[in-house]
C-alpha cells in the first residue's frame, strides 16, 4: 500500500503525467511534440513532495542490461525536483525508467513508461536545423486506424533512419533508412499488418545529431 500512495513525475518535454494511482501516460496523448532524453543534456526529475518526505535517492533502470545507475542521493525530498545532468557517455536505448526511494524508509515509485536516452551531440542542434514555421517531422492522423502519413525534412544531404518500437523499447521494423538531399519528403506507413497499440516512430539524421520521436496510437 505504501508504494500504491507514492507519486512521481518525470518532466522533460515528452512529459510524464502521473495522475491516480501507479498509472502514467505520455503527455500529450497524441505525441504530436514528442522529444527524448539526449546524453551532454539537463532534465528535470519532478516528485510529489506530501509523499515524499526527508531526503530522496534517485536511480536509472535499465532494463535492458537488468542494472541501475545512481544519479543522486540524499537529495532534500522538500525541493520536490532534481535536474539531472545526463552523461556524454550515458549508455544509450529505449528501456529507461527512473526510480525514486526515500531514504530512511521502503517508500519508492518508478515511473511507469520506459523512455529513450539518445546520443548527444550538441544539444541544440536539432533546433537550429529546424527551418522557420515547419516540422521537422509529423505523423498524421494520429490516432490511426489505417494508413499513416509521415512527413519529415531533411536539412542536409544525409542518411536518415526512420524505425518503429513499441512502448518498451523492442525493435519493431526498420521503415526507411536510405541517403536523402535537403529537402521535404512523405512516406504513407501501411499498419494493416501491424497490431493494434501505441507505439514510437523515431526519425534520425546521421549529420547534426538530429533526433525527433513520435508517439503513435493504432487503433482496429
Amino acid at each position: 500500500m505504501k508504494n500504491s500512495i507514492a507519486k512521481l513525475l518525470v518532466i522533460f518535454s515528452f512529459s510524464f503525467l502521473m495522475t491516480g494511482l501507479l498509472y502514467a501516460e505520455f503527455n500529450p496523448n497524441g505525441g504530436e511534440n514528442g522529444e527524448f532524453w539526449q546524453q551532454n543534456t539537463t532534465r528535470t526529475i519532478k516528485w510529489d513532495t506530501s509523499y515524499f518526505h526527508n531526503t530522496v535517492n534517485l536511480y536509472l533502470w535499465n532494463m535492458t542490461s537488468a542494472t541501475f545507475t545512481t544519479i543522486d542521493t540524499s537529495v532534500q525530498a522538500s525541493l520536490g525536483e532534481y535536474d539531472w545532468v545526463i552523461p556524454d557517455d550515458h549508455p544509450t536505448g529505449f528501456n529507461f525508467r527512473v526510480k525514486i526511494e526515500q531514504t530512511d524508509s521502503a517508500l519508492e515509485q518508478f515511473s511507469e513508461t520506459f523512455f529513450p536516452i539518445y546520443e548527444g551531440g550538441s544539444p541544440h542542434s536539432e533546433v537550429a536545423e529546424k527551418p522557420n514555421g515547419k516540422e521537422i517531422f509529423f505523423i498524421y492522423p494520429n490516432p490511426t486506424t489505417g494508413t499513416t502519413t509521415i512527413k519529415y525534412y531533411v536539412s542536409r544531404p544525409t542518411q536518415v533512419s526512420i524505425m518503429l518500437c513499441n512502448t518498451i523499447g523492442n525493435y519493431q521494423r526498420s521503415i526507411i533508412n536510405e541517403y536523402k538531399h535537403t529537402g521535404e519528403y512523405q512516406f504513407e506507413l501501411n499498419s494493416s499488418n501491424i497490431s493494434s497499440g501505441v507505439y514510437f516512430i523515431i526519425y534520425k539524421q546521421e549529420s547534426g545529431g538530429i533526433i525527433e520521436t513520435r508517439k503513435m496510437q493504432l487503433i482496429r
